[in-house]
């Protein structure tokens, strides 16, 4: 993936009188990326630098990318995750828009795309919702959102690194563990005053790995997602607040929440793409919803390892 990621930066269209580098952080002591990231790097004109961030989080690895880009003098920096394809234009559909609107941070869409591997009867059933949640939701997103606000995350991210420098920004530690920095740096920069915008030109294509199409999986990550959002509205507005917030979402969940997954049980037998569409949006539902009681409350999880553990779990014969 990371290979196919490097040939997608390296394709792009490069924005008007704009050199491009690449930068690769590999959040690994060991380096385990090195050989191929130096392959790459004699095989192809794009710059490219590697570098290693020994401690481990998602905050620490986007900051050493942020240093990194400031060392070598760059205007902007863009991010991409490692399991992504960006459509041929995107980073020239962000820079476009930071020169021309006067943003300072520009994102766009991230769509989900089935993986080519063989899966299951019940893996293509889940990966059918999770495809067309994605397009569902950029629908929304480019349609009927204000382009000020869609929250910008950094699978496809472009910021102007002269204001991040002059704010002394840097993604929050608190979150590289749980997950949720992007969200968090999203909300930092606004407060800034800084003009943040959704580009729905700029396209991101994600490949859901086969080890994460199941319902447990999902649940699992919208639940981390919830725990970090609401701990976020109760350090900055304090605990009613944060429950007043979940209250809607947590009234939902429990009554219709039942309802959803016998509903898209049947549905599923007359439609399977709106059956399953149906059911993994229920279950997101569900575990955002207990995750938004539970960093209203202050609970927090440590998110290393959930990911490989929903790979593990791929192994294990219940299918949830």
């Amino acid at each position: 993936m990371l290979v196919d990621a490097m040939k997608a930066c390296a394709a792009a269209t490069p924005p008007a009188t704009t050199l491009i580098d690449l930068i690769v952080v590999d959040n690994d002591v060991a380096g385990t990326a090195r050989s191929i990231v130096e392959k790459f790097a004699a095989d192809n004109p794009i710059p490219v630098t590697y570098a290693v961030e020994p401690k481990r989080g998602l905050a620490e690895a986007r900051n050493r990318g942020i240093q990194l880009g400031l060392e070598r003098g760059a205007r902007w920096l863009a991010f991409i995750d490692d399991d992504s394809q960006p459509h041929p234009d995107w980073l020239d559909r962000l820079v476009t828009v930071l020169r021309s609107e006067g943003a300072k941070l520009v994102g766009g869409a991230n769509i989900f795309e089935a993986p080519e591997a063989p899966m299951t009867a019940w893996q293509q059933f889940i990966c059918r919702g999770l495809v067309d949640g994605s397009h569902r939701r950029y629908c929304r997103q480019r349609d009927r959102m204000p382009r000020d606000k869609v929250t910008i995350v950094t699978g496809n991210w472009c910021a102007d690194l002269d204001w991040i420098n002059e704010k002394a920004l840097r993604f929050d530690q608190r979150y590289s563990t749980t997950g949720g920095e992007d969200t968090a740096f999203d909300r930092s920069m606004r407060a800034t005053g800084a003009k943040v915008l959704f580009v729905a030109e700029s396209i991101v294509v994600e490949t859901v790995p086969v080890a994460r199409i199941s319902l447990r999986y999902q649940f699992k990550r919208l639940m981390m997602s919830g725990i970090t959002k609401y701990n976020y509205y109760r350090r900055c507005r304090g605990r009613a607040f944060a429950l007043a917030r979940a209250l809607p979402q947590g009234l939902l969940a429990v009554f219709a929440g039942p309802l959803l997954f016998v509903v898209s049980a049947i549905l599923a037998i007359v439609n399977p793409r709106l059956g399953g569409l149906l059911l993994v949006r229920t279950t997101r539902l569900v575990g955002k919803t207990i995750g938004a009681f539970g960093g209203a409350l202050g609970l927090y999880i440590d998110n290393h390892g959930y990911a490989d553990e929903a790979d593990r779990a791929a192994t294990r014969r219940n299918p949830w």
